[in-house]
């Protein structure tokens, strides 16, 4: 039980390459939205909008000191409309600047690309 400098590489089953890529695809159909972020004291209004809907259901949204992506807040929110606005609290003992990350996902799981904005 030790290491083999000679071990010939990790390798993965068609079954699972299969499913990576199905991820890959039912990802790249749920649509990302688009964030506008402003704040108002200790908080950090984001107002999103989807382009089309599509299959996604929950909105996730955080809010991190730059630089600092362990010092955060986030917020799980469902989509019921293709645009809308959501309130986070900024994180505590942190001047800024931030970083707003927002990202969808289907009701499978599947995820959209993330998308990050810079509230100074």
């Amino acid at each position: 039980n030790g290491f083999n400098a000679s071990a010939g590489g990790c390798t993965v089953g068609a079954s699972q390459t299969s499913a990576t890529a199905s991820a890959r695809d039912a990802g790249s159909r749920v649509p990302a939205p688009e964030i506008t972020v402003t704040r108002h004291g200790s908080r950090a209004t984001v107002r999103y909008r989807f382009t089309r809907r599509a299959a996604t259901r929950t909105l996730l949204l955080s809010v991190s000191a730059s630089g600092q992506p362990d010092v955060a807040t986030a917020r799980r929110r469902p989509v019921r409309r293709r645009d809308g606005v959501v309130s986070l609290r900024l994180p505590p003992a942190s001047a800024g600047p931030y970083v707003v990350s927002a990202s969808a996902f289907s009701q499978r799981g599947a995820r959209s690309r993330v998308i990050r904005a810079t509230l100074p």
